[in-house]
């Protein structure tokens, strides 16, 4: 199953809780089709 990933250059992988943009949510859900619960990648460069 491929799991759907995103990039924020603002990620911090040290914090626990993480808050997705309104861009981010939209892209998510609209454009990958993601469904909520689903699992999502974020990455840094």
């Amino acid at each position: 199953m491929h799991i759907p990933t995103i990039f924020d250059a603002n990620y911090e992988s040290s914090k626990e809780d993480y808050i997705l943009t309104e861009e981010k949510v939209h892209h998510l859900n609209n454009v990958l089709r993601v469904k909520n619960g689903s699992d999502v990648m974020d990455y840094q460069r």
